[in-house]
């Protein structure tokens, strides 16, 4: 096999295969423990979804390269385009014009700062862009809310309070148009109903007919929220 794996084992009945963040694991019943035929078995099972598994490692790798580079003299993205980065010895802070990121020369010596800039860079311009996104968006949908504001969550794309308002993680601003799209009608939707349920989800395919691929494929960015 193309890859290294991990074995877990718990109360579960069958035998399972995950890739979680690139990672293989495989999921056995404690009586397979020791017992060199049971685990012969289970290691059977894994290969036969090598396929599977090496499409979801293939996945993360694509997905996780193309979003993480916020060292120096990697790729940067926003809205799931690169972007082009100019060093400039005449710039004190990094700025946004006409396509082109503008970078202090001196960050090419100093990883760290050159990073803690960027992300402060990223949620300056996250706060404007998606605050008016969200207006657009609900003012399209008819839909209202009280109040917005970015948040820095590991697990949440976005949120909607009981009173209405509305959290959008800054590292939205990474992907592609419609990945932000359908978080921002996902949230709108929960203004009015509080659940995932059969109810909501026919709510969201109103203003999104295809909700369901993109949700999966917003799956494929959750480490973004991670490693960033």
């Amino acid at each position: 096999m193309s890859y290294d794996y991990e074995i877990k084992s718990s109360k579960r009945k069958t035998v399972a295969v995950e890739v979680k963040n690139g990672k293989v694991i495989l999921h056995v019943p404690l009586r397979f423990v020791g017992n060199v035929r049971l685990m012969a078995q289970a290691e059977e099972f894994l290969m036969s979804k090598e396929r599977w598994i090496n499409k979801k490692i293939n996945e993360f790798r694509c997905s996780h390269e193309k979003l993480v580079g916020l060292e120096s003299g990697k790729t940067l993205y926003l809205f799931g385009y690169g972007l082009t980065v100019k060093f400039a010895s005449d710039c004190r802070k990094i700025r946004f014009e006409d396509g082109v990121l503008i970078v202090p020369e001196i960050f090419l010596n100093n990883d760290v700062l050159y990073r803690k800039s960027l992300i402060k860079w990223y949620k300056e311009f996250a706060y404007d862009e998606l605050r008016e996104r969200l207006s657009d968006i609900a003012e399209r949908c008819n839909k209202k809310y009280n109040g917005f504001s970015l948040s820095s969550a590991r697990t949440k794309w976005g949120s909607c309070s009981s009173s209405k308002k509305i959290l959008l993680c800054w590292r939205l601003i990474l992907l592609p148009d419609e990945l932000i799209e359908y978080v921002i009608v996902h949230e709108l939707c929960h203004t009015e109903i509080m659940n995932h349920s059969n109810l909501f989800w026919e709510e969201v395919k109103k203003y999104i007919s295809d909700y369901k691929r993109r949700r999966k494929e917003l799956k494929l960015y959750n480490q973004v929220m991670q490693k960033i």
